[in-house]
């Protein structure tokens, strides 16, 4: 009778403490997991200045006016059988330093898009903002290139949140790099 209740009590310490760190919720209600497959192009550039001849009588407009800011792909890949939604992204900067720049940053935005489970995903982001465009081309300043990471937000259908990081490099249009392969 000792046996059986030294037992018994093991058993339920044992129920206990899976209960209570979080096993069962880990085995019963999985997380999604997922990876950056890749971020196309990972280097945003500015198309040079076109060598443009206005007509007479025609109005000239305004550089900004002109660009068409470049956007990027983000291939987000789903490593589990669990299907989630993504549910806002933010973006921070940093220079070629590392010093961050909080007045461009783009603050928690909602978005939303449904995560096929065990597939890949294609996001399309804007990394290359107005703001940052101004700081950049208007200020001359000589922090480029701009590290963008893209902070999204991911919520499963078991209720856990994830956040997935993907980073691209944000050039000015004077600023020169690598375009070889």
């Amino acid at each position: 009778m000792k046996l059986l209740k030294k037992l018994m009590l093991l058993l339920t310490l044992l129920v206990c403490a899976v209960t209570f760190s979080g096993c069962t919720d880990k085995f019963f209600f999985p997380a999604a997991h997922f990876t950056v497959v890749s971020v196309t192009p990972d280097k945003l550039r500015l198309p040079k200045k076109a060598e443009t001849t206005t007509e007479e009588g025609a109005e000239e407009s305004s550089e900004e006016d002109d660009v068409i800011l470049p956007s990027t792909s983000i291939s987000l890949l789903s490593d589990s059988s669990v299907p989630a939604n993504l549910v806002s992204f933010s973006i921070t900067y940093t220079t070629r330093l590392g010093d961050p720049i909080p007045s461009v940053e783009v603050p928690e935005t909602p978005y939303n898009l449904q995560l096929a489970a065990a597939a890949t995903t294609e996001i399309p982001m804007n990394p290359y903002t107005s703001r940052l465009f101004n700081l950049l081309e208007l200020t001359r300043a000589d922090i480029s290139p701009v590290n963008a990471k893209m902070i999204l937000t991911v919520k499963d259908i078991n209720g856990n949140k994830i956040q997935v990081e993907a980073h691209c490099l944000c050039y000015a249009r004077w600023d020169e790099f690598d375009t070889g392969g």
